[in-house]
């Protein structure tokens, strides 16, 4: 990345938006980190592509929803007040563990989007 006319290696936390995203020219942004034992000095976000900002750390679509659950900003899922993050159901593991007051229970999966196209946000899955 040119940082102020320097060039600066970052960390790229999930290198699947890179070939779509980060071309010549493209504007990004950068989460600086203060930490003596790291390679790098900066994260990488997001990056535009023309007027959008396009994510790219993977981690921050669960803080995200995690935020919204604790807020109770998700219409449907308002009545759950107890909110557990990595719980497991059987063998797999879950994002989220919502319990309402009545003990029901919901699993919920936080997946972020990986390919828009013609202004379209989807997720791509290969098999």
């Amino acid at each position: 990345m040119d940082i102020d006319g320097e060039e600066t290696m970052v960390h790229v936390p999930n290198t699947g938006r890179c070939k779509e995203i980060l071309i010549p020219s493209t504007t990004v942004v950068l989460r600086e980190e203060i930490n003596e034992s790291r390679k790098t000095k900066y994260d990488l976000i997001a990056g535009y592509k023309d007027e959008k900002i396009i994510n790219i750390d993977s981690l921050l679509p669960n803080k995200v929803v995690e935020e919204a659950l604790i807020e109770n900003k998700i219409e449907g899922l308002k009545r759950f007040t107890k909110i557990e993050r990595e719980k497991t159901f059987g063998n797999s593991r879950f994002d989220f563990k919502l319990t309402d007051k009545d003990n029901n229970v919901y699993y919920l999966e936080v997946k972020g989007v990986t390919l828009e196209k013609d202004g379209v946000a989807m997720s791509m899955s290969i098999s």
